[in-house]
């Protein structure tokens, strides 16, 4: 039996989804072991991580699209809502200008003098602490939802899982096999030129 190539994209999405929350969660967990405010050097970084991990799911990808926004149950989707716009709007692009959820500018340059000192910078909006226990119990409820998801595969499709111990990769095209051998590599070789 051959899957569709919409529906393995699908399920690729839902294991994917999984793997971030599991991701957003661990990192939660860092912060706020590690942090005891957001001043500490640890948080930006930290927080970013968060936001980026979270968002990996339900940002577009050429090959296997998005899962929806309204996936996310209507009760979470205010702080769905943060976790997506942070990373889209704070962290991780540079657009100049005012954020309508802020009412102030999110990423932008900022000059400040006092006497003899001189010097350029970016504003960094900072959320508390307290906001990533909440991020924390979001993210571990959507992993609980897309892991559901996920094993609702293995009840329709017992017979297309691999046989025998090993990695495998969830093939996304729809005329192959749904499941290749797959080596982890030991160290990563990248060629920029």
């Amino acid at each position: 039996m051959k899957l569709p190539e919409n529906e393995r994209k699908q399920w690729w999405l839902y294991c994917y989804a999984v793997t971030s929350m599991e991701k957003a969660v661990d990192t939660c967990e860092i912060l706020i072991a590690e942090c005891p405010d957001n001043r500490h050097r640890l948080f930006p970084a930290l927080s970013l991580a968060v936001h980026t991990f979270y968002a990996r799911p339900f940002k577009k990808s050429r090959r296997v699209g998005q899962l929806p926004d309204d996936i996310v149950p209507q009760s979470a989707r205010g702080i769905h809502h943060w976790l997506v716009h942070f990373r889209d709007a704070v962290f991780s692009h540079t657009d100049a200008n005012h954020s309508e959820a802020a009412g102030q500018p999110m990423h932008d340059v900022v000059y400040s003098q006092f006497g003899a000192n001189k010097i350029f910078s970016t504003s960094d909006p900072r959320v508390r602490i307290e906001a990533y226990h909440n991020a924390r119990n979001h993210c571990a409820s959507m992993r609980e939802m897309f892991l559901g998801r996920v094993l609702e595969f293995h009840c329709q499709y017992p017979d297309l899982l691999p046989v025998g111990d090993g990695d495998f990769l969830l093939g996304l095209d729809g005329a192959g096999d749904l499941f290749m051998p797959h080596t982890v590599p030991i160290e990563a070789t990248l060629n920029y030129k």
